[in-house]
């Protein structure tokens, strides 16, 4: 309880900031807000684990989610305290009048986080037993096939050449990319299912990719070798979760500090080298490549003080973005974008609420808080993606008020997450669903928004519906 009233003091301290933060830059203002940051980590840290099955689980979504939201939100702040960046930096901070206000929103989310989980950590949630059904995935992983097959047939060559960003890789191939990824989430959910209930024994993470089946992993290899190609990396992070993810939820392993740390900067490294590699898909001659390549880090060396993480800092800007233009032209948008986020997840639901008139789908700018944000930046003839982030989601819906509130609920949902990932075994297919698509996005949920996964979720449980009653039986989905 004294880590909670803790927290919420320190809230009460950033809001009251909030109220009274000056328009003008100043980098001791920005030190002592990332200082009280710091502090509210530690107290959050600090206070051991109560819960039997979470002591000693250093692997969480939770604690992933924290990283990515402390590289999101603050790294670029830290960067310009350490005048690895310049002030005059227009596409990073947007509005130089804002940039106090906004760091103290993103203080107040993470605070907000911090508190919604202790709240639930203190709330006990019983653990109920769930029946556990066994069904075969050869239909999965058919389907998988199919779509795969489908996927290479109807995407831009263009795109697969080191076209990210760059080129669009297609309307068809996007919903197929997403029914692959959907099929090969639905093989895991099901396979680790049937692992626990047949007591099958694995002994380490080979065993595990052996019973699930060398075909899904096969499968996956292709696929993430074409978005290599295209000059993407979030889909090899997300595939590497999620299968990890399932080991974690079979065998409940713990890891070492150290090897954690040793694991997640050789990760860092290779994700920031494959970086480099998107400047050196170039039609150049060899020598200019590696040139191009060399050049990308010892910039990135030189102007960030965390270089490995400086693409994924830069997304902060989206914050910048959303706070400068409600302040000068709009008014908040009141749940506008989380209503269409949930409409689109359901299938068919967008077009019929596009026939009947109640959602206008030719104004591109309004289909998603990403699209809105990119038009923002660059107006009516973008070139490219700028991204969106979890705390400007929230700003743009309600203000302060929704960050505050959407992440304090957003941290309870996660702790609730880790319970599920390291509790009993026998949870619902549900639930099972919901933890793996989170944990396997975490890293990356800072810079995108909070209901991003319902889309992916209710299609890998439509996928283990069908599958389930193709095979004969009529599956219960218990909550």
């Amino acid at each position: 309880m004294e880590q909670i009233i803790l927290l919420l003091f320190m809230l009460c301290g950033y809001i009251v900031a909030y109220a009274f933060v000056p328009n003008v830059v100043d980098i001791n203002t920005l030190a002592i807000l990332l200082i009280g940051m710091g502090v509210s980590l530690l107290i959050f840290f600090s206070k051991p684990e109560t819960n039997k099955n979470l002591k000693n689980q250093k692997i969480r979504a939770s604690y992933i989610f924290v990283i990515g939201f402390l590289i999101v939100n603050f790294q670029a702040y830290i960067d310009l305290i350490f005048e690895k960046v310049s002030i005059n930096d227009i596409d990073l901070w947007v509005d130089i009048t804002i940039i106090n206000e906004s760091a103290i929103i993103s203080s107040v989310g993470l605070l907000s986080f911090l508190l919604g989980y202790s709240v639930k950590r203190i709330i006990p949630f019983p653990e109920r037993n769930f029946k556990i059904y066994c069904y075969p995935t050869k239909f999965l992983k058919l389907l998988s096939l199919f779509f795969l097959v489908l996927y290479f047939y109807f995407v831009n060559p263009a795109y697969l050449k080191g076209g990210y960003a760059l080129f669009d890789m297609g309307a068809s191939a996007k919903y197929l990319a997403l029914a692959f990824n959907a099929s090969i989430f639905a093989i895991y959910v099901q396979e680790s299912r049937n692992i626990i209930n047949n007591k099958i024994k694995i002994k380490n993470f080979y065993d595990f990719i052996k019973h699930v089946g060398l075909l899904s992993f096969l499968l996956v290899t292709i696929y993430l070798i074409s978005v290599l190609l295209s000059g993407d990396r979030g889909p090899i992070i997300t595939y590497s979760m999620l299968i990890f993810g399932s080991y974690l939820f079979i065998n409940k392993p713990k890891y070492s500090s150290l090897t954690i740390i040793i694991y997640s900067v050789s990760i860092a490294l290779v994700l920031t080298l494959l970086g480099f590699a998107r400047k050196m898909i170039t039609e150049d001659s060899l020598v200019e490549k590696l040139k191009l390549g060399v050049n990308a880090f010892n910039d990135n060396a030189s102007s960030s003080i965390f270089p490995m993480t400086k693409e994924l800092s830069g997304s902060v800007n989206t914050v910048h973005y959303v706070v400068s233009y409600i302040h000068k032209n709009h008014d908040y948008f009141y749940g506008m974008f989380q209503i269409r986020q949930l409409i689109d997840a359901i299938p068919f639901s967008g077009t019929i609420f596009g026939r009947l008139g109640l959602i206008n789908y030719n104004n591109t700018k309004y289909n998603g808080i990403a699209e809105f944000i990119t038009w923002i930046a660059q107006g009516d003839n973008s070139t490219y993606g700028n991204g969106a982030s979890i705390v400007a989601d929230f700003y743009l819906g309600f203000g302060i008020l929704g960050v505050f509130l959407g992440m304090l609920f957003f941290g309870y949902f996660m702790r609730v997450v880790d319970e599920k990932m390291y509790g009993k075994s026998s949870i619902s297919t549900v639930w099972l669903t919901i933890a793996l698509v989170y944990f396997s996005n975490a890293i990356y949920i800072s810079r995108s928004f909070v209901l991003e996964g319902t889309k992916a979720i209710v299609m890998i449980l439509f996928l283990l519906l069908l599958n389930n009653l193709l095979l004969g039986k009529i599956y219960r989905f218990k909550r």
